[in-house]
């Protein structure tokens, strides 16, 4: 009994779960009456519930006819609700996946500010290097001018606008870096939301099998639908199943009952016959005795008075 109830709950449960997926789903695909599609989609449900049921226990009663027609329309149903289920799940997929591609885009914009940055700032590292390189010649040149006794003035001139060309390219080069320090940490804070740990799982077995991401999502779907409304079916099915059997049983066991109650009335009744029977043989025999006692007694009195005449 208490494997029925647990078969009951869980094919309730899971018939009730893949009913709420499938209105909404069919219900959500005609959104202009969306209360009137969601009542039409319940009460299929509700009927293909009540049709496998009445399948299994008339099954032996039904028309061939009835038989046909009635289990096209529980396939049917079946169909038809695990496309409500892969619209409800499609679209919670696609809802999310906006969002999943709404953050990634603005991720690759931020991507490509920072490249930008990064090139700019190798740039400017290599005009750095130029400029030193260039002041470093220009210190040997004035050296040797001054070993000479020449003028270094003008190369003094070179020196010091090499040294304001460094120490401008070294603050480009700090705010370029500050800059890309900024898009680093709004690359992080976007991929530190909770809609890159939704599909995160998704993306990773995409990837292992070197396939799009969508198409995991279809046959995950697939595969959840196949099982999903199917099994409440079953489950049903079982239910129905396992109460006629112990339906079964407890006539049975009820008959069994009836037919002992018979048969010890039935012994009673003889029992009783016999007893009567018995007592009426008695009766009988008892009667006998009084008459051959009576006729003793008469001739036993007849022998006296015949002796008493002589």
């Amino acid at each position: 009994m208490k494997f029925l109830i647990l078969v009951i709950i869980s094919a309730l449960t899971i018939a009730l779960i893949a009913a709420i997926f499938s209105v909404t789903g069919i219900a959500t695909l005609f959104s202009g009456h969306f209360l009137q599609v969601a009542i039409m989609a319940g009460s299929l449900e509700v009927g293909k519930a009540v049709l496998a049921s009445l399948l299994y226990r008339y099954w032996k009663k039904l028309a061939i006819i009835h038989k046909i027609y009635l289990t096209t329309a529980l396939i049917v149903l079946i169909i038809v609700t695990s496309l409500g289920i892969f619209g409800y799940l499609s679209e919670s997929y696609q809802k999310t996946k906006g969002d999943y591609t709404i953050i990634e885009n603005e991720v690759n914009n931020l991507n490509s500010k920072k490249i930008f940055f990064e090139d700019r700032k190798e740039r400017l590292i290599k005009d750095k290097e130029i400029e030193i390189k260039t002041k470093i010649s220009n210190q040997t040149r004035a050296d040797s001018l001054s070993s000479r006794n020449q003028s270094i003035t003008r190369t003094r001139s070179d020196i010091k606008e090499n040294e304001l060309n460094i120490k401008k390219l070294e603050n480009q080069i700090s705010s370029n870096e500050d800059s890309i320090g900024v898009y680093n940490s709004k690359i992080i804070e976007l991929k530190s939301k909770n809609i890159k740990g939704e599909l995160g799982p998704l993306q990773y077995v995409a990837n292992a099998f070197g396939v799009e991401m969508d198409l995991v999502v279809k046959w995950l779907i697939l595969i959840l639908i196949f099982v999903f409304d199917p099994l409440a079916v079953s489950l049903i099915i079982a239910a129905n199943m396992i109460f006629m059997n112990k339906f079964e049983s407890s006539k049975s066991i009820v008959t069994n009952i009836d037919i002992k109650k018979e048969e010890i009335k039935d012994s009673k009744e003889i029992v009783k016959e016999t007893e009567t029977e018995k007592i009426e043989a008695d009766i009988k025999v008892e009667k006998k005795e009084d008459i051959e006692i009576s006729k003793k007694v008469k001739n036993k009195h007849r022998w006296k008075s015949a002796n008493w005449k002589d």
